[in-house]
């Protein structure tokens, strides 16, 4: 087994055969390898800090965020490449309020960083540990 997700039950094993059943028949079977390449996934991340060293927000561009101690950000619809290339994502800060030119900073700052991990699930490259992340940004030192 290569990845296994508790909610839906989702497994994914190194070999794997899909078969398309029509009326009880077997109409197609496609036979696939699957992998993982390693890379950074949000899960790896030991500290918070380690998230400001590895994705440097100019954060004194936001006056807004003189008193907050931390920013919740989360990321959707990413996808990345077969090297581990992030390609695109769509990132939404949910604390201390939506802001978009600080949302699209961290796109930006997450697009550059690479390699991410990366699963090649049944014919597609999969965002492991990125995609519906929500992660904090320590503003406080």
């Amino acid at each position: 087994m290569i990845y296994y997700q508790h909610m839906g039950f989702e497994r994914n094993y190194e070999h794997e055969q899909i078969f398309t059943i029509r009326e009880g028949k077997v109409v197609g079977k496609q036979d696939y390898h699957n992998y993982v390449v390693d890379g950074f996934a949000f899960d790896k991340v030991k500290s918070n800090t380690d998230i400001r060293k590895l994705f440097p927000l100019k954060t004194e561009k936001y006056p807004e965020l003189a008193n907050v101690k931390r920013i919740i950000f989360n990321i959707r619809q990413a996808r990345v490449d077969m090297h581990g290339n992030l390609v695109e994502c769509e990132v939404k800060v949910l604390k201390p309020g939506d802001n978009q030119q600080l949302a699209e900073e961290m796109t930006r700052l997450l697009k550059a960083y690479h390699p991410w991990k990366v699963s090649f699930i049944n014919g597609e490259f999969r965002a492991f540990g990125i995609e519906h992340y929500s992660f904090p940004y320590p503003l406080d030192q």
